[in-house]
């Protein structure tokens, strides 16, 4: 049986909150916020990685961000390319992720009864992802389209500006959404390593 530790027992909650909550450790230091509520259908799981833009390499500007897309993409366990978002989808639930400087998080929402299946898909991800270069062109694209997309937000545009009147060696001050050229398009094999390397 797996070992825990209970960290806490004794979560603040509003009064009016009728769920349980408990903190545990796992035995590799990963900490777990557990909550219960039998009165709900849906179960849903989110996994926050200390690791964002920031710590990301100047050669790889956007490594993070493809990251996060190819990550959800195949593991050793379950290797088909869409297998953890159909699974998902199969059993009324979804999935998504949002990069920042210093963390990346991850998560899905799934029917109760479902919720073993989608966290073994769910953890395999980070356990042995595949990182398949068959859709790496693919998901660069993405990163790209996206970027060109978030060009014309107001307040991605503000950021923008705060990053050229940050101190110029601070990670802040880096490029970091990513496009065809920082991700290295035209040379797939060099950027899945880097994605290797990086996870």
């Amino acid at each position: 049986a797996l070992q825990v530790r209970t960290i806490a027992e004794d979560v603040h909650a509003p009064p009016n909150d009728a769920r349980r909550y408990l903190v545990v450790e796992l035995p590799n230091g990963l900490q777990v916020f557990l909550g219960s509520d039998p009165a709900t259908d849906v179960a849903a799981a989110a996994l926050s990685v200390d690791c964002g833009c920031f710590h990301e390499p100047e050669t790889s500007l956007g490594l993070a961000h493809l990251h996060e897309h190819m990550v959800f993409l195949g593991s050793e366990k379950y290797p088909e390319e869409d297998e953890y978002n159909r699974y998902l989808g199969e059993h009324g639930g979804d999935s998504n992720a949002y990069t920042t400087e210093e963390q990346t998080t991850y998560f899905f929402k799934v029917n109760a009864p479902h919720l073993e299946g989608a966290l073994d898909r769910f953890a395999q991800l980070f356990v042995a992802p595949l990182f398949a270069e068959s859709c790496l062109e693919r998901e660069i694209k993405a990163v790209d389209s996206e970027n060109t997309n978030y060009s014309m937000d107001d307040s991605w545009r503000m950021n923008q500006l705060k990053k050229t009147t940050a101190v110029q060696d601070h990670p802040f001050a880096r490029f970091d959404t990513g496009t065809w050229e920082t991700l290295g398009g035209a040379v797939p094999n060099e950027t899945r390593a880097a994605l290797v390397q990086w996870n």
